[in-house]
């Protein structure tokens, strides 16, 4: 079980470094001016009107061509290195994140079983009423033009 709760709490810091970095004004991997991208970096939001969007619309394939949120996974989660032979440096966001997502199962699981399950009635109920509420309220808003359900 011990393997199992690492591998579950990398994935946890993971998914809370790609949260911290959200609250940015504009999302780090919307666009490849950083400096972890790569030259082959292709950014998911273009200037429709840039001469340089022209140019790689009219290309029929992306040779060798990443996203840039594939980049910012790869190139600024994980620093992935060059090789093998290359061990890369150490990232301390992450590691910092990891001994957060440790102190978070520490804490859900300090009081025992009881009152963990106490916690499993609302979090597993707030998502299916949060859903419900968003439909209503989707489905009854006026339809603006074309666009929506």
């Amino acid at each position: 079980t011990f393997l199992l709760s690492t591998y579950y709490n990398v994935i946890m810091s993971w998914a809370l470094f790609y949260f911290i970095s959200s609250f940015s004004y504009t999302l780090p991997w919307e666009h490849c001016n950083n400096e972890w991208n790569t030259p082959q970096c292709k950014p998911i939001k273009e200037d429709i009107n840039s001469t340089e969007y022209k140019q790689v619309a009219n290309l029929e394939e992306f040779d060798n061509s990443h996203s840039s949120t594939q980049e910012f996974y790869d190139q600024r989660i994980l620093n992935v290195s060059s090789g093998i032979d290359d061990m890369g440096d150490f990232n301390m966001e992450l590691f910092g994140l990891l001994l957060v997502a440790w102190i978070l199962v520490y804490f859900c699981i300090w009081k025992g079983v009881k009152a963990t399950g106490k916690v499993v009635y609302f979090t597993v109920t707030i998502p299916y009423l949060l859903l419900i509420i968003f439909t209503i309220r989707g489905v009854s808003r006026r339809r603006q033009g074309t666009q929506g359900i």
